[in-house]
């Protein structure tokens, strides 16, 4: 049984405090002949502002455990704190605890004046209300104050009976998965706790006396196991007259004789692990804020340095991709400037070819001309000039006709529209006769070229001929 806990601040002891007295058991009060240690108090009182002999016993319980920091965790018996099922609307659990403390005497019997409620805050879905604890303001502070005085650093204060319900589950580790009927026996009251998985469900108070066994039988649920720990002579009478009624009890494996057999002793055991059901006065509450806020803002911290520490592997890595890149490029450079070199070569060549056939394209052929010309001329007329330029052309010539030229010239192919260019006028000749002189102008067809085959365009011109077969084109 571990009834020490660490953290980083130190160790944790439990104690169990009750109006008359206050325990702990600890493996390290061995030097008082006992792990189990115990001191009478004085009642509290409402009206006082502190409680003198807990303060005194605190001091007492720090130099019999050698403890200069240590941390205490309390568990207040049933004669200081109520704990009960309550019914309460669908609200957070802090929500609950503040309509359970602004109305506290509505739910709690015994309470009287201000009163801080813990809330169990992991309630199971098929139980109906919450489970819930009260006890007065005035003994959480006078707790809190006495502790401080005694150099202790006050972790948390809760009810006895969720630190039971915590022994239950360590103590009877045997089929921890079903719900179990917990009896925790006193000299003066029974109490039974339903617990599932460690968590409190349900409680209810009985007389020590067998008398209320039958009103037990009626909660009791069939096939249920029963646990039990506390004052051995009610627990040896509650054993008999459930036995008598064929329900088995189960006795705790995991505690000792002394320890079983006091119900306090078992609450300052296992108080240290309570999470629930914790009473918070205002300045643990302030306290609790700013341990929050000291996570949330490391968590925020921690964050935005990952967040940092990636977006610079980010850019690490973009840097390192960029140089690569910048590398080959400077390897492959000399190759593009001479492939870009040869590209421009080609290009200013294929300008000037493209040049050179326009040029073809659109001059005159004067060749094809002058061979038209002899073809459609008449034999009883010749040329004495002829002048060409961009896209006309001039003849001169005799004729013993003039107006017998013009027709066979506008069958010529090479040229167009002939005209005369100046008057018709006689011509004396050497052996005395006379021939008519004219002037004629033409415009010269432009020559039309065939393009070059490429086979691109041999392929485009096989294709739309395919393209037209298939719809029936001629």
């Amino acid at each position: 049984m571990s009834t020490l806990g660490e953290n980083a601040s130190g160790s944790w002891l439990g104690v169990a405090v009750s109006r008359t007295e206050i325990v702990a058991y600890d493996s390290r009060l061995q030097s008082t002949g006992s792990a189990a240690w115990r001191m009478p108090l004085d009642a509290p009182a409402a009206d006082q502002m502190s409680w003198p002999s807990l303060a005194t016993a605190l001091r007492t319980l720090k130099q019999l455990s050698r403890e200069n920091s240590g941390h205490l965790a309390v568990a207040l018996m049933p004669s200081l704190a109520e704990v009960r099922r309550v019914d309460v609307p669908p609200l957070s659990d802090d929500e609950v605890e503040a309509v359970l403390s602004r109305n506290a005497s509505k739910y709690f019997v015994g309470a009287q004046g201000a009163q801080l409620v813990g809330v169990e805050t992991n309630r199971l879905s098929h139980h109906d209300g919450a489970i819930a604890a009260a006890a007065p303001a005035w003994v959480v502070r006078q707790v809190s104050l006495a502790a401080r005085e005694a150099g202790w650093k006050l972790e948390h204060v809760a009810p006895a009976e969720a630190a039971w319900a915590i022994a239950s589950a360590k103590a009877f580790p045997a089929d921890t998965s079903r719900d179990a009927f917990l009896l925790v026996h006193q000299a003066d009251h029974t109490h039974g706790l339903t617990v599932a998985q460690g968590k409190l469900t349900m409680i209810r108070r009985f007389r020590s006396a067998t008398v209320d066994v039958p009103v037990f039988l009626e909660s009791h649920v069939a096939g249920a196991r029963v646990l039990a720990f506390g004052e051995p002579g009610v627990r040896k009478q509650w054993l008999s007259a459930l036995g008598e009624r064929s329900i088995s009890v189960t006795l705790s494996v995991g505690l000792s004789a002394d320890v079983a057999g006091d119900a306090a002793l078992v609450a300052a055991a296992y108080v240290v692990d309570v999470q629930s059901l914790v009473f918070r006065t205002e300045e643990m509450r302030v306290a609790d804020r700013k341990r929050r806020n000291t996570v949330m803002y490391t968590v925020c911290a921690a964050a935005v340095v990952l967040l940092m520490a990636s977006a610079g592997l980010i850019w690490w890595d973009v840097s390192r991709e960029l140089a690569a890149v910048q590398a080959e490029r400077a390897e492959i450079k000399p190759q593009l400037t001479t492939t870009l070199l040869g590209r421009s070569s080609v290009e200013t060549v294929s300008n000037q070819l493209q040049i050179l056939a326009r040029n073809e394209r659109e001059s005159a052929h004067w060749s094809v001309v002058i061979a038209d010309l002899t073809k459609h001329l008449p034999d009883e007329a010749h040329l004495t000039g002829f002048r060409g330029w961009s896209d006309s052309v001039r003849f001169d010539g005799l004729a013993e006709r003039a107006a017998s030229v013009f027709a066979p010239l506008a069958k010529a192919e090479s040229f167009s529209g002939i005209k005369a260019a100046a008057a018709v006028r006689l011509e004396p000749q050497v052996d005395g006769s006379s021939m008519e002189k004219f002037t004629l102008v033409g415009k010269v067809r432009p020559r039309v070229i065939a393009p070059l085959v490429t086979a691109d365009s041999a392929k485009g011109v096989r294709t739309g001929a395919a393209r037209n077969a298939a719809k029936g084109a001629p």
